[in-house]
């Protein structure tokens, strides 16, 4: 009898040490209006009018618009993908820099700002992308006061699996 319960303690002490990898979420993709992207199995797809890809979970959003590039050159604008993240960020009145993420698979323009909604402080993570066609505005955003180091290296992460068409 001792031998099973010192069988079982040692059992149970190695699932404690080695628990955060049994627990850690698992991956999955999501997809939507030409974004593909993967998080965790912890968000869901949802539906907001304001973004034609959201997805959720109980700490981050992320949220995604596609919009053709025809319609700036119809207006009279030649953008390139800095000028798209500027003038999004003008557009919703918001002062960040824009900084720039290439590796040999994938570019991105990103900028970090902090937005208050109905009282509460969120803070995001702006990733814009461009295809042959289009240019790609997503965001990822959480609750400013959960917002930190750690988060900004997990948005990153995430940002890198992003792919557009």
């Amino acid at each position: 009898m001792k031998k099973i319960i010192k069988s079982f303690l040692y059992i149970l002490l190695i699932v404690l040490l080695a628990g955060c990898s049994l627990f850690t979420a698992k991956a999955k993709d999501f997809s939507g209006s030409g974004m593909n992207i993967t998080l965790t199995e912890d968000f869901v797809k949802s539906d907001n009018v304001l973004a034609q890809l959201y997805i959720v979970s109980s700490s981050h959003i992320f949220m995604g618009n596609g919009e053709s590039k025809s319609v700036f050159i119809e207006y009279g604008y030649d953008l390139d993908l800095t000028d798209y993240a500027n003038l999004v960020l003008e557009t919703g009145k918001k002062d960040a820099d824009v900084e720039n993420y290439s590796d040999s698979e994938i570019e991105f323009k990103y900028a970090y700002y902090e937005s208050t909604v109905e009282g509460t402080d969120y803070s995001y993570m702006l990733v814009c992308m461009e295809s042959q066609s289009k240019f790609y505005a997503m965001n990822f955003g959480c609750l400013s006061k959960n917002f930190n180091d750690k988060t900004k290296d997990q948005y990153f992460e995430w940002a890198k699996t992003i792919k557009v068409n």
